[in-house]
C-alpha cells in the first residue's frame, strides 16, 4: 500500500542519514587521534629540544695555555 511504500521511503532516507552520520564521527575521531598523535610529538620534540640545550658538557679552559707566553 502507499502508507507501506511511504515508510519504506522513510526509513531509506533515515539509513542513508545515518551513514552520513557514521562518516561524520569517524572522521571526526581520526581527526582527533591525528591532533593528540601531533601534539604527544611537539611534546617529546620539546622536551628533548630542553635535554639538549640544558645538558651541560665539561670543557677545558678556553684561556691559553701558560706555555704558549714563554
Amino acid at each position: 500500500t502507499a502508507a507501506v511504500q511511504a515508510t519504506n521511503q522513510l526509513l531509506a532516507a533515515l539509513s542513508t542519514q545515518l551513514q552520513g552520520l557514521q562518516t561524520i564521527l569517524i572522521a571526526q575521531a581520526r581527526t582527533q587521534d591525528t591532533i593528540l598523535a601531533q601534539q604527544q610529538a611537539g611534546a617529546i620534540a620539546a622536551r628533548a629540544e630542553t635535554a639538549r640545550a640544558t645538558a651541560f658538557t665539561k670543557k677545558g679552559s678556553a684561556l691559553p695555555n701558560i706555555a704558549d707566553f714563554k
